[in-house]
C-alpha cells in the first residue's frame, strides 16, 4: 500500500509540481537575459544601438549602449515612435542562443 502510494503521489502531485515551478521559473528569469539591444535610425539620420527597456504603442524608453555625441554610455532616453525610422535586432556574437530563448519564452512556457 505505501510503494502505491509514493508512485501515485510522485506522478500526480510532484511531477505536475516540478514541471509548473519549471515554467515559473523559465518566465521569471527569461527577462534577465534580455537580449533587448537594438539599433535605431532616427528620421533625421541619428543611428544608436540602445537596449529597449519599455516599448508603449508611442514611446520607447531606451538606455543608450555606445556614447553618442555628448551622450553618454548608460543613459536612458525616452524616443517617440515616429521620429523612428528604423530598427534592428542587434545580437552580440555568442548570444544568438539566448536570443533565441528570449524570442521563444512564452512557446517554452506553455503558451
Amino acid at each position: 500500500m505505501l510503494q502505491w502510494y509514493v508512485r501515485f503521489h510522485t506522478l500526480a502531485c510532484v511531477v505536475p509540481a516540478m514541471f509548473i515551478a519549471g515554467a515559473i521559473a523559465f518566465l521569471a528569469f527569461s527577462d534577465w537575459t534580455n537580449p533587448s539591444q537594438t539599433t535605431i535610425t532616427k528620421t533625421d539620420g541619428t543611428t544608436m544601438r540602445v537596449a529597449v527597456l519599455i516599448r508603449a504603442a508611442e514611446v520607447y524608453r531606451v538606455q543608450i549602449e555606445e556614447p553618442l555625441g555628448d551622450i553618454k554610455k548608460g543613459a536612458k532616453l525616452m524616443l517617440d515612435r515616429v521620429d523612428i525610422a528604423s530598427e534592428e535586432d542587434f545580437t552580440p556574437e555568442g548570444y544568438g542562443w539566448v536570443a533565441w530563448v528570449f524570442h521563444h519564452r512564452w512557446y517554452f512556457a506553455g503558451r
